[in-house]
């Protein structure tokens, strides 16, 4: 690991800290149900972060810079966030501060952000082995000793060479990352529910995304289009509901509405949950989801025309999630 710049922070929270704080306790804390089924109570800033999360080694440094950036739309943004917790309302000046918020929300979990590197290293490797069938990029001379006769993508495969992508180029998907998640979201319809037993629970990936009517597969979870639903839990008594197709609940969220925005935190969690309050059914879901959680798979599929990535996110194990997936469809029907 490369030097940090100087006077720059190395813990990087993937779900904003002033936003963990607002499932605290009268002493300050978070309650925390993990999904290997520990259980314990620590300060906020303990709780959702990584080190150098979005950290990159430029000049034998770690530069930070695209931490920051969204780090200061998160607290451009929250004012409005924290808005909604205490008026249980939206206001429409609020709305593209909101929409923004999410999409930092979104795009900050470490889940996508390997998914990206993976997006980038794939499409590299696939661009090389193209290269390298329509003989465009020949192999090394015979005449170099040990790699002789090798295609550049076999010395990668064997790593005789390391394969490195210029961090410019990651930052650069990353924005256009952000970008292309803000426009789906504009699309949306947000709903706010609210339950005054502030039983809403928080998962390390807030922003789940999910079609009720279409089992996990193989081909991920499309995000937008349909009956697609995203969820967001500003706090324990507050969350959003936001829906491409249709109107979303608003109001005073019924127990079978809370029961199931808080099973889409967990499900989509890789470890942890913070709650306020129902310890009991955070601790049977958990148990009942520990073996489910958000990830991206990457695949390079053979075509005509060269190697085609295909990056999907979904809910896995598949057979896992589709057993449970009656929990969903059950409670949205």
């Amino acid at each position: 690991m490369k030097k940090p710049q100087k006077n720059k922070p190395k813990r990087h929270h993937y779900v904003q800290r002033a936003h963990a704080e607002l499932f605290a306790n009268q002493k300050s804390q978070v309650q925390v149900i993990s999904k290997d089924g520990k259980r314990f109570e620590t300060d906020p800033k303990n709780v959702f972060l990584e080190k150098y999360l979005y950290g990159f080694e430029v000049n034998d440094e770690m530069d930070v810079t695209f931490e920051e950036a969204l780090s200061a739309t998160e607290s451009e943004t929250f004012p409005a966030i924290l808005r909604i917790h205490e008026s249980h309302a939206i206001r429409e000046d609020d709305i593209n501060l909101i929409l923004n918020y999410l999409a930092c929300a979104y795009l900050r979990n470490p889940v996508l952000r390997d998914g990206a590197y993976r997006t980038l290293d794939s499409g590299l490797r696939a661009f090389i082995q193209v290269a390298e069938q329509n003989g465009e990029l020949p192999p090394v001379p015979e005449d170099i000793e040990a790699f002789g006769g090798k295609y550049l993508s076999q010395l990668i495969e064997e790593n005789i060479i390391e394969l490195n992508i210029n961090n410019g180029f990651y930052l650069e998907s990353f924005v256009r990352m952000l970008d292309n998640i803000l426009n789906l979201l504009r699309r949306f319809t947000i709903g706010v529910v609210v339950d005054e037993n502030e039983r809403f629970m928080l998962g390390d990936f807030p922003t789940p995304f999910l079609h009720p009517s279409l089992e996990p597969s193989v081909y991920g979870i499309p995000f937008g289009a349909g009956d697609c639903e995203l969820t967001f839990p500003v706090s324990p008594s507050v969350s959003l509901v936001l829906g491409w197709d249709g109107v979303p609940p608003c109001g005073a969220a019924s127990d079978k509405l809370i029961e199931q925005l808080n099973r889409r935190q967990i499900m989509f969690a890789r470890k942890h949950i913070v709650i306020k309050n129902g310890r009991g059914v955070a601790k049977k879901l958990a148990n009942r989801y520990r073996q489910i959680s958000l990830k991206m798979t990457m695949d390079d599929l053979p075509t005509p025309d060269g190697i085609l990535n295909l990056g999907r996110k979904g809910l896995h194990p598949i057979p896992a999630a589709r057993a449970v997936w009656n929990d969903i469809q059950a409670i949205c029907n």
